[in-house]
């Protein structure tokens, strides 16, 4: 845990406050995290880009699990225990890409609808 939190203040405050004002920001920074990320094979630790809009992106999607995973501000049973952050960001710039016209949300808004459409949560 230390080390999310860590990494996390690391990122943030490395990184303009208002970066990912939109969902497009959201979006832009992701698709840049999906390009650049390598999995490590038969490791349970993800590895981050060394790209700053890929680490933007890894930071907003792991505080929204994170506060997810404490907060319960989705419904209970929406994302399965054990969701890596990066099936999120995959489900995320998926939902993007089918939902242009969603890109124009706040980001957390923007989020917050890919994750609830991406695993048919109920509101």
């Amino acid at each position: 845990m230390r080390i999310i939190v860590a990494t996390l203040a690391m990122i943030f405050t490395s990184t303009s406050a208002n970066a990912q004002t939109y969902g497009r920001e959201v979006q832009s920074s992701c698709e840049r995290f999906l390009n650049e990320y390598r999995p490590v094979p038969n490791s349970i630790f993800e590895t981050i880009p060394d790209d700053r809009a890929a680490q933007q992106c890894y930071g907003f999607v792991t505080v929204v699990r994170v506060a997810h995973e404490r907060t319960r501000m989705l419904p209970k049973q929406c994302v399965p225990p054990g969701t890596s952050t990066v099936q999120l960001i995959r489900m995320i710039v998926d939902y993007g890409q089918q939902q242009p016209e969603e890109l124009n949300q706040p980001s957390m808004q923007f989020v917050l609808n890919a994750l609830l459409k991406g695993f048919h949560c109920a509101k």
